[in-house]
């Protein structure tokens, strides 16, 4: 499968991601689809942050075993690791679709996140114990042929024109605010790299996700 790096935004703001291709507190989107248990959302967040730790401190990939996974969370899906500190992005880098089981991909994309994202620099010590974390479990991509078809804080949306490409998740339109003309001219100049009007040459698929927030005493 083809890995693409998206252009990184100058200004980063929640839910702005690098994508590698193609209830809690929040359980939203896909929720008549994809549901998960409270024990699975505490599972994904336990993979997500040992995952981290493990590569923090023993420079080595956390070793998951299969036998102590639901079946629910084998199901081979994407999903973006979004991590905060005081409510500032630390770090965000996903995958749309894979081959693999989400755990495995949410185990992935934590550590990308830590320790991959360009924005930043790898994720110390000192911070670990800061990070908030949020898995945007997504959807299939669907192509569409007219903005009106995006439902703002229901669809992200991934915009495309030749070698560039660039999304953002579906939460950011409604914690920034943004009207659906702000979320189209934002993804297109700081995701895509096409300018403000880009977009409209461009070609726009939007997808779901299940958006979980982790709940840290």
């Amino acid at each position: 499968m083809r890995t693409l790096i998206l252009l990184v935004a100058s200004v980063c703001l929640p839910g702005m991601a690098i994508a590698q291709e193609p209830n809690h507190t929040g359980n939203q989107g896909l929720s008549s689809e994809v549901t998960f248990t409270k024990d699975e959302v505490n599972q994904l967040f336990s993979i997500a942050r040992n995952s981290i730790h493990t590569m923090l401190y023993e420079n080595k990939k956390l070793t998951i075993d299969p036998s102590t996974i639901s079946q629910n969370l084998k199901k081979n899906m994407g999903a973006f690791v979004t991590l905060n500190i005081d409510g500032n992005l630390r770090g965000c880098i996903g995958r749309f679709t894979s081959d693999e089981p989400l755990y495995e991909v949410v185990s992935q994309m934590a550590v990308a996140s830590a320790f991959e994202d360009t924005r930043f620099l790898p994720l110390s010590k000192d911070e670990f114990n800061k990070l908030r974390i949020e898995i945007s479990v997504l959807g299939p991509l669907k192509k569409i042929r007219n903005t009106s078809e995006i439902v703002l804080g229901k669809h992200g949306i991934y915009i495309v024109k030749g070698y560039r490409s660039g999304t953002m998740l579906p939460q950011v339109a409604t914690g920034n605010h943004w009207t659906l003309e702000q979320f189209l001219g934002y993804t297109s100049r700081d995701k895509a790299g096409l300018g403000w009007d880009g977009w409209k040459e461009a070609d726009i698929y939007i997808y779901e996700a299940v958006v979980l927030e982790e709940n840290k005493k």
